[in-house]
């Protein structure tokens, strides 16, 4: 049987800012759906992000610290922004948003507005 050992990978990227919680998701014939907007940011996300070194399933735990900044006083809860991000990053770096193990987020006003991400990623791998 082969051993099997984790390896780390750092991950930093920047993208625009993501859709408002209330435009991300519709019922759709009783489900709910992804709309193309919450789809279009995944994709922008994704292209940040870049093809990554690793199996999605070999993901085992997620660090993440996350700096939005936002170009008026008036920012967005927290929370709001935090679901629509994670959910962006559901897929492109991790499979499910349970591997998260840490997290730090903080909110900002500044003239160059964006979420700018450092993702820590352990994969088992072997």
């Amino acid at each position: 049987m082969p051993e099997r050992f984790t390896r780390t990978y750092e991950v930093i990227f920047k993208t625009s800012l993501p859709p408002s919680l209330n435009r991300i998701y519709r019922v759709y014939r009783g489900h709910l759906a992804k709309t193309r907007e919450a789809k279009n940011f995944q994709a922008l996300v994704a292209g940040e992000v870049g093809k990554l070194p690793y199996d999605l399933d070999s993901v085992r735990d997620v660090s993440l610290e996350l700096h939005a900044v936002y170009p008026t006083k008036k920012r967005p809860d927290i929370d709001n922004i935090l679901k629509v991000f994670l959910d962006a990053l559901q897929g492109v770096l991790y499979k499910n948003d349970r591997n998260i193990t840490s997290l730090f987020v903080d909110i900002s006003k500044g003239n160059v507005p964006g979420i700018y991400a450092k993702a820590v990623i352990t994969v088992e791998e072997g």
